[in-house]
């Protein structure tokens, strides 16, 4: 058995830090940020993984929204706490919650952005509300099936089965 010994030494994480300073109230405050521009401009762009972490927020905050109105006062306590814009806030409840109040579903989705030759392999994502005004990330698709080719083909396809049945038959004979 080969023994290789390896000195051990403490590794620096990479993106750990997060705006001037790092830590958990520094981690609050760059969620709180997101929070702020998902609600004010309903579309916000970044990382894979840090805006899962923001919908998860802001999913919660619409839902409280939604249960208890701006009449509950945890649940205003809690909006003034994230959105630090007053108008914000006055969105939340009179524009947004009105929006998703008959929502079964998330309110959010996330689109991953494709990824930029070469890559770190951290993926690019949007999140957005849904009923935003802004024109959709993915296009709606169109009904391919009305096109002249598409007929044609498939009238072809149905004679040539209709004329090549017997022999099809043949081929895969039914088991009795």
């Amino acid at each position: 058995m080969l023994r290789i010994q390896v000195k051990r030494r403490p590794r620096k994480l990479k993106g750990v830090l997060i705006g001037s300073g790092s830590g958990p109230t520094e981690r609050i405050k760059y969620l709180q940020y997101k929070v702020n521009r998902l609600i004010r401009d309903e579309r916000i762009e970044g990382r894979e993984d840090r805006i899962h972490e923001i919908r998860g927020y802001a999913e919660q905050l619409l839902n409280l929204a939604i249960q208890n109105g701006d009449s509950h006062k945890p649940t205003m306590i809690m909006a003034t706490n994230w959105l630090k814009e007053k108008e914000l806030v006055y969105k939340l409840f009179q524009v947004l919650a009105p929006r998703y109040e008959n929502y079964t579903t998330a309110f959010t989705t996330v689109h991953r952005l494709p990824a930029n030759y070469p890559s770190t392999g951290l993926y690019q994502a949007v999140l957005e509300l849904k009923g935003n005004p802004y024109p959709p990330i993915i296009p709606h698709q169109r009904d391919k099936s009305g096109l002249l080719s598409n007929i044609l083909l498939a009238a072809a396809k149905k004679d040539f089965f209709r004329d090549h049945n017997d022999e099809i038959q043949m081929c895969f004979p039914k088991e009795t």
